[in-house]
């Protein structure tokens, strides 16, 4: 698969399907309840449209934003990361976690970082987005081509006495 657009979307479904599912777990453990994306993305949705959104709404913006908008800014900026591919989604997910702590919570009647939500809040989302920066790297990294050894790529020409 040579298309780095098509890796980060695939990469970024799968990173985003495991973030949905430590999502859940946190939620039924209870662990920082105050601190839910999907409510606050279905929160803000709601006050930009006016009208009350169900939460699917969130979990559509989640999957969409996680899946598209991530998936394809990582491929596009991957080269420039250090790194392993992992570490790449690492360093990446700060990205995200930030603008959600600037664009998403305030909105949201939490305050910059989720500062009305308690200290555990922003680094709960940091978590997070640490398991998904990481899920989003070491998926697409799975999914990249590997170049042969040189030894591999030899043709029989090329192993031919030259005269």
């Amino acid at each position: 698969m040579d298309n780095r657009i098509l890796r980060g979307i695939i990469a970024g479904l799968g990173a985003t399907c495991l973030l949905s599912i430590c999502m859940l777990i946190k939620s039924v453990a209870a662990i920082v309840p105050q601190a839910n994306a999907i409510q606050a993305l279905t929160k803000v949705s709601t006050l930009w449209l006016g009208s009350p959104l169900a939460p699917w709404v969130g979990w559509a913006e989640h999957f969409f934003i996680g899946t598209l908008l991530w998936g394809v800014a990582f491929a596009l900026v991957e080269p420039l990361l250090p790194g392993r591919t992992w570490m790449k989604g690492v360093v990446f997910s700060v990205g995200p976690w930030i603008l959600m702590m600037v664009l998403l919570m305030p909105p949201a009647g939490a305050g910059f970082f989720g500062v009305y939500l308690g200290y555990g809040a922003a680094l709960a989302t940091l978590i997070l987005h640490f398991i998904y920066g990481f899920t989003l790297g070491a998926a697409y990294g799975l999914l990249t081509p590997r170049a042969h050894a040189p030894h591999e790529r030899r043709h029989a020409a090329d192993l031919a006495p030259t005269t």
